[in-house]
């Protein structure tokens, strides 16, 4: 049922973020965390637990023009619903920098006004809910053939994770389906980034040192060291610490239990905290969050580093 319903799912969570931080705001993350913890004991249930790293609610999907367009982009549910970072208000949504950024570079892309309520289908599938995770696979699919004309346009996500899920989800296909699924291409933010914005951007270097955590589906991928490739780019040094490991978030394990994060990213949070960077990133919002939830530093996508060295002078 929920898989069929997904957009009612997307507007509860919005509407659960903005709670959560108005809460944030009058009560402070302790009180809601001791709340919370009551709340399990009363009802035998695992909450989400609130955190300082939890995103603000994305202000809307932007209207883009229509076909012909060099790229469909299609934003990740979770980039949908909180896609704007945590703390500075003013700090632009996911969606508008990769936007802005592919103006920068005078490349024309395409949001599709139908893509609330579909979604990779990761979140049924990492919980074992197989049929509910082929029946969203299958229709979403079915709108990025018709939306990339017959795979002719290639699609740009925002999460690597949702990337991955896409690459790999043959097995879960009809024949019928994977004939379609084979011509389409899939490029996450490190691929577009990498390939398609940098060469056509006028970058200014940072004199800064910036810190990179190239998350499970990136390594799996090979796209660390495209990743590193963009860092260094933008920045006078670009690091991934000597013990990178997965962030152990696992899409919302990290939330219900948060001690998960905290053991996986014991090593890797040590190495970071122990020198001083100009800057975090990623390229999958719930591996920023677990990062900054065990660093309390802001990690953020590697498009916002982008975006910053683009700006025009």
């Amino acid at each position: 049922w929920l898989s069929r319903h997904f957009g009612w799912l997307e507007s509860g969570l919005s509407v659960g973020i903005r709670l959560g931080h108005c809460a944030q705001q009058v009560l402070g993350v302790q009180r809601i965390l001791g709340l919370t913890c009551r709340a399990e004991k009363w009802t035998g249930l695992t909450l989400p637990k609130w955190n300082v790293a939890v995103p603000h609610p994305t202000r809307r999907i932007p209207s883009t023009p229509g076909h012909p367009a060099e790229y469909v982009y299609f934003p990740s549910c979770i980039t949908r619903t909180m896609g704007r970072p945590p703390g500075d208000k003013a700090t632009p949504d996911l969606l508008e920098t990769l936007l802005e950024l592919s103006r920068r570079a005078r490349v024309q892309v395409w949001i599709p006004p139908q893509v609330k309520g579909l979604c990779c289908g990761m979140p049924f599938a990492s919980k074992g809910y197989t049929p509910a995770y082929r029946e969203m696979l299958s229709r979403t699919l079915g709108h990025l053939w018709d939306w990339s004309r017959q795979g002719q346009v290639p699609l740009v996500i925002d999460a690597s994770s949702c990337v991955y899920t896409l690459r790999t989800c043959a097995d879960a296909l009809s024949q019928a389906g994977r004939l379609r699924w084979e011509k389409l291409t899939f490029l996450d933010p490190i691929e577009y980034s990498h390939d398609v914005l940098l060469p056509r951007l006028h970058v200014h270097s940072l004199p800064g040192k910036v810190v990179l955590h190239p998350n499970c589906a990136g390594r799996k991928l090979g796209l660390q060291d495209k990743l590193l490739a963009v860092a260094r780019r933008c920045a006078a040094e670009a690091v991934i610490p000597d013990d990178l490991d997965c962030c152990g978030f696992a899409g919302d394990r990290g939330l219900l239990f948060p001690e998960l994060t905290a053991s996986a990213t014991a090593l890797e949070a040590e190495a970071v905290n122990a020198c001083e960077y100009d800057g975090y990133y990623s390229s999958n919002l719930t591996c920023e969050m677990g990062m900054m939830n065990a660093t309390g530093r802001p990690y953020r996508s590697i498009l916002y580093l982008l975006e910053q060295v683009s700006r025009p002078v």
